[in-house]
């Protein structure tokens, strides 16, 4: 329910009451006592009556609702009556609701023929849903530069309005904070042998993050010779003490604990050599990151984001000695806007976000970029059930190349190339059905001499 309040000195002959962002048809509605009024105007009583004055509601197509009382000119007291009588409601559940911030705009005719110079308005945040990737072409991409490469420019899309402070903040991009590193043999080729000489944890700095920190491995055999798990953090490129495990699997693993959340901009993998037939032994790895502890949970739950599980890369062929799973994709210089914006509650809000791309961007074609669940946020506070991730399926040409190191090292199978990609799972579960004026404040109209403010929501 309005509670607005009105000053006039001539009267109102009208009230106007536009709606903006409606979604669901017949299920969202106008109430007035216990009359209904259906906000897409079908259906509308004759006439519904407010502290004794009887008014004509009229819908006027592409506007809203009219509310005219004949002849007669009420009033402030009778036309902030009906205002302070009108409530929103959405008659429909989590399946039917579609999320969204609708606004009501208010504005007025007193007795001499002043129209309102400015309607007043407030906005009704609607959540029934958990906010996640939108269900269809959550992204599309752009050639914003016109030099026949799609992809320096691109639009996400949310299923509902998501926290635009969060969603902007780059840091959610290009930096994924975590403690806990899993290499993990993907299930996705033949059973093979699980070697890695190095992996290395980079800040935004180029600091190595994983330098001599613990780590653990699957219970499967290694070669003797020193191929213990701890060679892949002691620094050396060359082929000394890298991983070798001497069994073929197709899920073993390799999980480095930072000692404590680090902020992660790129990890590295490197193969025990340059040879072909090492590097072949990388592919069907991915690399995931968490706060928590991964190594117990099998693929299907890594990819479905328990724990924490971020996948920032993955492999299905290996055909490079030194490859990065990056996570700082978007470039220095990246910016990301939000389109068509409201605020509500004070904090802006947007569906969907233009992305341009920034110098050094490393997404190509099939790198899903990803978004925290933490951070993607709807108007009622609740965030995405994991994270959120959006996959680049046409940019045909890559924005960068990154030049290899290959010392030329020939000796043990190894490990090979890590795809720039990120992925996660997009999940969308009806949760709440959680309907409120959103907007406190005052955002005032004013109509002539005639002036009406919102002091607070519902």
């Amino acid at each position: 329910m309005l509670k607005p309040t009105l000053t006039e000195g001539r009267g109102v002959d009208w009230l106007h009451v536009g709606v903006q962002g409606l979604r669901d048809g017949a299920l969202e509605v106008l109430l007035v006592g216990s009359a209904e009024l259906r906000l897409d105007g079908v259906g509308l009583p004759a006439s519904v009556s407010v502290g004794g004055l009887s008014w004509k509601p009229s819908w006027i197509a592409g506007e809203g609702l009219r509310f005219d009382n004949g002849d007669i000119t009420a009033t402030a007291g009778q036309a902030l009556d009906l205002l302070r009588a009108l409530s929103y409601q959405h008659k429909g559940n989590a399946a039917t609701t579609t999320d969204g911030a609708r606004v009501l705009s208010i504005s007025a005719m007193d007795g001499v023929g002043n129209l309102s110079a400015t309607p007043a308005k407030a906005t009704l945040g609607i959540n029934a849903k958990t906010p996640a990737a939108a269900s269809s072409l959550p992204l599309v991409t752009i050639d914003a530069n016109g030099d026949g490469v799609l992809g320096d420019q691109f639009t996400i899309k949310f299923n509902e309005l998501v926290d635009a402070s969060k969603i902007s903040n780059l840091d959610s991009w290009k930096n994924t904070t975590a403690r806990y590193v899993l290499i993990k043999q993907d299930g996705s080729q033949a059973l093979r042998n699980l070697y890695v000489n190095e992996v290395e944890v980079r800040d935004s700095a180029g600091t190595n993050l994983a330098l001599n920190k613990t780590v653990s491995a699957a219970s499967y055999r290694v070669f003797p010779g020193g191929y213990s798990a701890a060679g892949v953090v002691d620094g050396n490129l060359a082929r000394v003490a890298g991983y070798a495990s001497s069994e073929a699997t197709t899920d073993n693993w390799l999980q480095i604990d930072l000692g404590q959340n680090q902020s992660i901009a790129d990890i590295r993998l490197t193969a025990l050599s340059s040879s072909v037939a090492d590097i072949s032994f990388l592919a069907g790895l991915s690399v995931y990151v968490s706060t928590q502890p991964l190594s117990s949970l099998s693929t299907a739950q890594l990819q479905a984001g328990n724990s924490g599980a971020l996948r920032i890369g993955a492999s299905t062929t290996a055909t490079t000695y030194q490859q990065s799973a990056l996570v700082n994709s978007l470039g220095a210089d990246a910016s990301i806007t939000p389109v068509d914006p409201v605020v509500v509650g004070g904090t802006t809000y947007a569906q969907s976000y233009k992305v341009s791309a920034g110098t050094g961007a490393g997404y190509t074609t099939n790198t899903t970029l990803t978004i925290s669940s933490a951070s993607v946020v709807d108007t009622a506070g609740a965030s995405a059930l994991s994270n959120v991730s959006f996959k680049m399926t046409d940019v045909v040409a890559p924005l960068r190349r990154r030049h290899q190191r290959d010392p030329g090292e020939g000796g043990h199978p190894g490990h090979g190339q890590l795809q720039r990609a990120q992925h996660d799972h997009l999940a969308a579960q009806p949760a709440r059905h959680q309907r409120r004026l959103a907007r406190a404040g005052r955002p005032a109209g004013v109509f002539g001499d005639v002036s009406l403010i919102w002091h607070a929501p519902l």
